[in-house]
């Protein structure tokens, strides 16, 4: 009770009536409803976003900035909170405190430019990040290097002096791919919403969530191995290797599985094609599978689906050998279009 009495003499920030609306009012009621019932607090979470559309992540910001509003430790229990005279007027502007404007922003990179090569106008550090991020694979990595090779070569101002910027004023790594993360976070954002609205989608490829892209990539490499796995329960490992690309081609009509059959690849010399590769199967957007009947794989065997990757430009290579005593499935990622570490 001590520390209820001492927290009456917090003052909490006056909330503008214009923002006490109905969904303020809504939320603020479920954040009472997810503190009162601490013991199930994570079936609670769940629940909430299911039935609300609550992010578990924004319920536990909202308990997070009422602990810092009472001045109580991080982790501590909010039931002293709840029991607050004032507790209503403390959640409603927590609720109704909108979001800082540069959450997205790359703060380390605020009063920095860069000049183009051409020389003709200069570009925020931000804009110049995310343009790099697509033009060099989707790789955070290579952007940060990009950056810091326009820095040596200072072409990277401080304003307003417009002095050279030295190295050591950069935005580090780890910020340049936070920064990244949430832009990439906001591009997706605003193309589901693009697509919930029934309008098309720009397809300069600038618009698209990396994490959706993952997740289709991983749903059809698991498609893929249950199809070769009751392949190689049927049929064995005593056949030839065409008889398995039929029958895996069969599991995929089976399974609606979106699929190339025997797809070719120009080999380029300069300036002619001298011959074609061709590869099993490409599914989906992004996956390579290749099949072998051996008793066991050979180091070309790898070299050759790496290979397969590159010149088909996939995210993910299957290597399948139904030729052993066990099924082989090796796994290959394409290295030029990584992903965040």
């Amino acid at each position: 009770m001590n520390k209820v009495s001492h927290l009456k003499h917090i003052e909490i920030p006056e909330v503008s009536p214009s923002s006490l609306n109905e969904k303020v009012l809504k939320n603020s009621e479920i954040l009472a409803t997810s503190l009162a019932a601490a013991r199930n607090i994570t079936e609670v979470e769940k629940g909430i976003e299911t039935k609300f559309g609550i992010p578990t992540g924004t319920q536990r910001r909202w308990k997070t900035q009422l602990r810092r509003l009472y001045g109580l430790p991080p982790r501590s229990s909010l039931i002293l909170v709840l029991n607050h005279p004032q507790f209503r007027k403390a959640a409603e502007y927590i609720v109704a405190r909108k979001k800082r404007k540069e959450a997205v922003a790359l703060r380390s990179g605020k009063n920095l430019v860069v000049i183009p090569p051409s020389g003709n106008s200069t570009t925020s550090v931000e804009g110049f990040l995310v343009s790099s991020y697509f033009e060099e694979g989707m790789n955070a990595t290579a952007t940060f290097r990009r950056l810091l090779v326009e820095c040596e070569g200072g072409r990277v101002l401080i304003l307003p002096s417009q002095d050279r910027c030295p190295l050591a004023k950069l935005p580090s790594l780890q910020n340049v791919r936070r920064f990244l993360r949430k832009k990439i976070a906001e591009l997706g954002r605003e193309t589901s919403s693009i697509r919930d609205s029934g309008a098309s989608v720009p397809s300069d490829g600038k618009l698209y969530l990396q994490k959706e892209l993952k997740e289709n990539l991983r749903r059809d490499a698991d498609l893929v191995v249950d199809c070769c796995k009751r392949v190689y329960r049927t049929l064995g490992s005593k056949h030839r290797e065409i008889v398995y690309h039929r029958a895996l081609k069969r599991e995929f009509e089976l399974c609606s599985i979106s699929f190339k059959d025997e797809e070719e690849s120009d080999i380029p010399y300069r300036g002619i094609i001298v011959g074609k590769e061709r590869v099993d199967f490409l599914v989906g957007s992004g996956l390579v599978v290749e099949i072998k009947a051996r008793k066991s794989l050979l180091p070309e065997d790898f070299e050759q689906a790496k290979r397969y990757l590159r010149d088909f430009k996939r995210k993910l290579c299957l290597l399948v050998n139904f030729g052993s005593r066990r099924l082989q499935i090796k796994r290959f990622q394409n290295s030029a279009i990584p992903r965040f570490s």
